[in-house]
């Protein structure tokens, strides 16, 4: 995440650098991908080649570009896409599915890894996000939401949106939420628990500072959600092949989990079974 969007890559160098990521995580066991806010498509066009068997590769899932409003969260990266309005969400929502989008992302609240901004802070408004939602399950697709702070939490829950990414900090309530609507919950521990990770790839003193700030409650909240029997998925916001703590990314992420309250079976469920 820059502080402002720049693109590094033209449109063919991306596709390959895709393929060569998506290798890497096959190749460290990672045998299924799910892709949340990618750019010019490449994400899609792998998966086309994968699928059409071209390509030898993991099972890759790509949301298209992530939808933000205006100025809102990713709004510094090309892997999102920012809109306004009902109209604007829904349009939006229909171009990554036009494009060939296996779900729907949107950023409800702020994060990490945008400047100025706090992971609490909701920047989408609820018809917006009803409008991404009714696009996307009339389609039969899934919608997963950026989502921190413990109303924002809550109303992704009533909105109907299918899978929470983050979860920053919410109540027992908010998980209790969670599980009886089934709602799903991809803590990415990572962003905020593998510090020194970041520190290694030169992140900007301001997004780590906000990492930090985030750490203590966000693992205090993802303990909430396994005691209260939210269905855990395995995401990492880092590439799956990332050397993190002497293991890589995703079989960290698993040992995070378990820090979490999970046993080593379920660590293991939330990054298969439960991620079909």
């Amino acid at each position: 995440f820059p502080e402002r969007r720049k693109d590094p890559f033209d449109n063919g160098y991306r596709v390959m650098l895709v393929y060569r990521r998506a290798l890497e995580a096959i190749y460290s066991g990672t045998t299924s991908i799910r892709a949340v806010g990618e750019a010019h498509n490449a994400d899609i066009d792998v998966r086309n080649a994968i699928r059409k068997g071209m390509l030898a590769g993991p099972r890759l899932f790509s949301a298209g570009q992530a939808l933000s409003a205006t100025g809102g969260h990713g709004h510094n990266s090309v892997g999102c896409l920012e809109a306004d309005g009902v109209e604007g969400f829904r349009r939006a929502a229909r171009e990554q599915l036009r494009a060939g989008a296996d779900l729907v992302k949107i950023c409800l609240t702020g994060g990490i890894g945008t400047p100025g901004e706090k992971p609490a802070d909701k920047q989408m408004a609820d018809d917006e996000v009803a409008a991404v939602v009714e696009v996307a399950h009339t389609a039969h697709k899934l919608v997963a939401s950026h989502t921190g702070g413990v109303n924002p939490v809550k109303d992704c829950v009533r909105l109907g949106v299918d899978c929470i990414e983050h979860g920053y900090a919410f109540d027992d309530e908010a998980a209790e939420m969670m599980a009886k609507a089934g709602t799903y919950l991809v803590p990415t521990l990572c962003v905020t628990q593998e510090l020194d990770y970041m520190r290694r790839h030169g992140v900007q003193e301001w997004m780590l500072s906000k990492a930090k700030a985030a750490a203590v409650e966000h693992l205090a909240s993802i303990r909430r959600a396994v005691a209260a029997g939210v269905t855990l998925a395995t995401g990492t916001d880092l590439l799956p092949s990332d050397p993190v703590d002497g293991t890589v990314a995703t079989i960290r992420e698993a040992e995070l989990l378990v820090e979490a309250g999970l046993s080593p079976l379920a660590a293991m469920q939330a990054a298969t079974h439960n991620g079909d």
